[in-house]
């Protein structure tokens, strides 16, 4: 968990750079604006001369409560829960997206914006104070005056600010993500990776690309001292490297599972970035060798992965992205848990047709596959499972 927070704070470092500009809109003067309203057609505004219907804007509580476009804190915590209010956390659900889209689509119907990423936050924080840059800072002024974030927020009650920022980022932008790169994409990322250095934005704004997709392809590509990473099959001796390396970390950290390894440490000694080491070391063909206690023959993998199916089965989540994978974790053994989610993934995949499907309708083909057709003969471990399920 430790190392996600990490992870997260260093892919989040361009938004809260372009946030941190957002309380400093007033310090472009007026004859500037004028200026620049003057000389450049790529400045967003109104299309019809007529006022914007107010019921488009969020009434919801949380909104106009904590309005802010930052994470919250204890402070605000403490806030909601003085009003009695929940915050939904989580990825968003395709529902959710479809009325985050809704809404924007909406918005540009009243509004012209030539460039919706500087609209929606993106390449904004280069310290300079040129035309272009000045250009940035009235598109932020814009998007406040047009009460663009409570706009986007319309639907989505139990969403805060921030949350409906990070997202429409990502969503609405335009920019070119990491699945639709091609290889000449990610060749142009790396070599101007190594013109630029971290300066992320001098090419992802020209080209068009999301910066933090970007990064990711950097992240699995290069380490940060530039040595490029490797790929592919790993050899004998990367193994034996990587299991040393994580047992010495078990022993100098004094960690009571693998949960809390640094990975990004463990790649800084293998030529593998730190997603591939964490894949590598829980694939069965490894992480088997590593539990000495309880052995690995005395666990009935069958078993757990009918119980891992029959427990989301009976929490009767709505969507993937709703599924708590910490309360599920805290069901099973952190030493098994790792590879129950990637078979999780892998008998998933394998359902004909089931990207077309829901959650519950790839459960019940798998509750019928590999519950029942396993272990409904058996009536004590069809009682074993349902005790599982229903314990707290």
């Amino acid at each position: 968990m430790g190392k996600r927070k990490k992870q997260k704070q260093i892919e989040d470092n361009e938004i809260d750079d372009s946030i941190e500009q957002c309380d400093n809109d007033d310090k472009i003067d007026d004859d500037s604006d004028d200026d620049l309203f003057s000389k450049s057609d790529d400045l967003p505004s109104l299309k019809n001369d007529v006022a914007i219907d107010p019921t488009l804007i969020s009434d919801a509580e949380l909104h106009h409560l904590i309005p802010k476009l930052r994470r919250i804190n204890d402070n605000d915590k403490e806030l909601l829960r003085q009003h009695n209010l929940s915050v939904q956390n989580g990825r968003f659900t395709s529902s959710e997206n479809k009325i985050l889209s809704k809404n924007w689509q909406r918005y540009l119907d009243d509004y012209n914006v030539p460039n919706k990423s500087l609209l929606l936050g993106h390449f904004q924080y280069e310290r300079s104070n040129n035309d272009s840059q000045k250009i940035k800072k009235l598109y932020r002024k814009f998007a406040n005056e047009t009460q663009l974030w409570l706009r986007l927020a319309k639907n989505l009650p139990n969403r805060t600010i921030f949350q409906i920022y990070c997202r429409a980022r990502f969503l609405l932008s335009n920019l070119k993500k990491a699945k639709d790169f091609t290889d000449e994409d990610r060749q142009i990322i790396l070599k101007l990776y190594r013109k630029y250095g971290d300066h992320f934005t001098t090419f992802c704004e020209e080209y068009g690309y999301n910066p933090k997709c970007a990064r990711e392809i950097l992240r699995h590509t290069i380490k940060s001292n530039g040595v490029k990473l490797n790929h592919g099959e790993w050899s004998e001796k990367e193994v034996k490297k990587l299991k040393k390396i994580v047992s010495r970390l078990m022993k100098k950290l004094a960690l009571q599972s693998y949960d809390g390894i640094p990975w990004s440490h463990v790649s800084k000694k293998l030529h593998r970035s730190d997603v591939q080491c964490r894949q590598k070391f829980f694939s069965k063909s490894t992480f088997c060798q590593m539990i000495t206690h309880p052995p690995i023959d005395d666990w009935n993998e069958k078993l757990d992965i009918a119980k891992f199916i029959a427990l989301l089965k009976h929490l009767n989540f709505d969507d993937f992205n709703m599924i708590d994978w910490d309360y599920i974790k805290e069901k099973f053994s952190s030493i098994y848990f790792n590879i129950l989610l990637r078979k999780w993934r892998e008998i998933r995949v394998r359902i004909p047709d089931h990207q077309h499907l829901s959650l519950s309708e790839i459960l019940d083909h798998l509750y019928k596959t590999r519950v029942l057709k396993h272990f409904g003969h058996d009536q004590e471990k069809m009682k074993e499972i349902e005790d599982f399920i229903n314990t707290t």
